[in-house]
């Protein structure tokens, strides 16, 4: 399976050698703008479960005092706790099936194809570049 990195422009990969390679292979170059566009979406989400758990931090924060204290916690600050934890639990659902999806998508493209590679759709036009011993046509 490629890297992501293959994928993503800011961290120096060329999608357009992904797309290349796919064309040379005969395969769908579309799979290629699949895995760049749920790529994006999973760093979206991703920032968002980030986000989401900073949150749960800053309220957990508040809720220190009290048990410091060994005071109740205010109704408020336990549900808006309560609302964190929904709030992660339904974002890593989400991100999880983003990555099973693009993980999939990835999995479905090759290697890259190197340049020395001929570019046929079968081994008919493949040259011969070398032999190993003596061959003998049997059929």
């Amino acid at each position: 399976m490629l890297d992501i990195a293959h994928f993503r422009v800011d961290q120096g990969g060329n999608p357009e050698t992904v797309r290349e390679s796919q064309r040379r292979r005969f395969a769908d170059v579309d799979i290629v703008d699949k895995v760049i566009a749920l790529d994006e979406e999973w760093r979206k989400c991703r920032a968002q479960l980030d986000d989401a758990r900073f949150e749960l931090n800053r309220t957990q924060d508040k809720m220190k005092p009290f048990f410091k204290e060994k005071k109740p916690v205010p109704a408020e600050l336990t549900a808006e706790k309560l609302a964190c934890d929904e709030d992660i639990a339904l974002i890593a659902g989400t991100e999880q099936e983003l990555i099973e999806q693009r993980d999939k998508a990835l999995g479905s493209i090759g290697n890259i194809v190197d340049d020395s590679v001929l570019v046929s759709k079968d081994e008919d036009e493949n040259p011969i570049v070398r032999t190993h011993g003596e061959f003998s046509n049997e059929a």
